[in-house]
C-alpha cells in the first residue's frame, strides 16, 4: 500500500520502524554506535528517506553531547557536531530528548542502513535510550520527491 501526499506528486512507497530500549554510554569524544537503527532498501534510486529518530539522551556534565545519523559508514551531519549539539545547564545529571530528522537521497536500491551514533565533549558520561527509555528510528521511502 502507498499513500500519496496531497497534491505534490510524491508517494509514501513504505516505512520501517525499530525500537529499542538497550541503554548504551560512552564517554568517548568520536561518534560511537547507540546501536538505535533501521535499515530499508529503497524501491527506486530517485527515492528519498525520510528519516525520524527521537531517545532519550542523559547527560552528567555540563559539557554537552553531539547526535547524528549515519547512512552506512557516512556522517549525515556536521562531521563535528552532527545535527544537533546539546548543553546541559548545571553540572548536576541531565535527561534529554534527541530528535532528529533528516531526509536523505541515497541514490540505491540496495539494502540501506541507517544508524543513530552520539559523541560526548569533555570526557563525560553521556548515554542513548536514558533510563531504558525506548528509542526510535523510522525510515518512509518517498517517490518523485
Amino acid at each position: 500500500m502507498s499513500v500519496t501526499l496531497n497534491g505534490s506528486g510524491q508517494t509514501i512507497l513504505q516505512v520501517v520502524n525499530t525500537t529499542t530500549s538497550t541503554n548504551i554510554s560512552t564517554t568517548s569524544a568520536s561518534f560511537v554506535t547507540t546501536n538505535l537503527s533501521a535499515t530499508i532498501t529503497p524501491f527506486a534510486t530517485t527515492s528519498k528517506i525520510l528519516i525520524l529518530v527521537r531517545y532519550n539522551g542523559y547527560d552528567t556534565s555540563s559539557a554537552g553531547s553531539e547526535h547524528t545519523v549515519f547512512r552506512g559508514g557516512t556522517n549525515l551531519g556536521s562531521a563535528t557536531y552532527g545535527f544537533q549539539v546539546v548543553y546541559s545547564t548545571t553540572t548536576q545529571q541531565l535527561s534529554i530528548p534527541i530528535v532528529m530528522n533528516y531526509l536523505d537521497s541515497p541514490a540505491t536500491t540496495s539494502a540501506t542502513t541507517y544508524t543513530c551514533y552520539m559523541a560526548s565533549n569533555g570526557g563525560q558520561t553521556i548515554s542513548a535510550m536514558g533510563y531504558s527509555t525506548p528509542g526510535t528510528i523510522t525510515l518512509l521511502e518517498i517517490s518523485g520527491a
